[in-house]
């Protein structure tokens, strides 16, 4: 049945590239993670020099939520619960269809995946990347997770405020 204009369907029937990005970016995080510290078992482990004075693996416990912030708060698990379902919805909807939409949104949920079960099985997240973005100045350690949701979330705020269609511009 042909759908009329303004009466189509909101949720989209085949989000195939959200669902396998989000699978396997969750998987990578979980295997990294597990492999790293199995390497670095303990806080206070040795970092592993992968490029001195740039790039550094680190055994990190993440307690807090983004950069550390609010440590200890039960609030970034509920946060987690609640944007990884909204994720799922706007997947899910009919004007998300669009392939790197799709990426994008995979990335984000693949992310809150990784970074939700450490929370619930260990009570913090692992992180183990540190880059040096000055000499002795260090950007907050990060897991692949964490790539995951920036990249993600980066692609779609650069698409809402430089290419997605505007309301004014439809009616013009």
């Amino acid at each position: 049945m042909p759908e009329r204009e303004g009466t189509g369907r909101v949720l989209s029937r085949s989000p195939i590239f959200f669902w396998l990005v989000a699978v396997v970016l969750a998987a990578a995080d979980l295997v990294s993670k597990h492999l790293i510290f199995q390497r670095l078992p303990e806080r206070e482990s040795a970092p592993v020099v992968m490029v001195r004075g740039f790039f550094h693996i680190v055994h990190s416990e993440n307690r807090g939520g983004v950069f550390g912030l609010g440590q200890g708060l039960a609030i970034w698990l509920v946060f987690g619960l609640i944007a990884g379902a909204a994720v799922v919805w706007f997947a899910h909807r009919k004007d998300a269809r669009a392939v790197l939409t799709q990426i994008a949104l995979g990335l984000v949920l693949g992310g809150a995946i990784g970074n939700l079960y450490d929370r619930v099985v260990l009570g913090y997240v692992r992180d183990f990347v540190v880059v040096y973005y000055w000499p002795g100045k260090d950007w907050p350690a990060f897991n692949v997770a964490d790539a995951g949701i920036c990249v993600g979330a980066g692609y779609l705020a650069v698409y809402a405020f430089f290419f997605a269609p505007r309301e004014d511009k439809k009616k013009a």
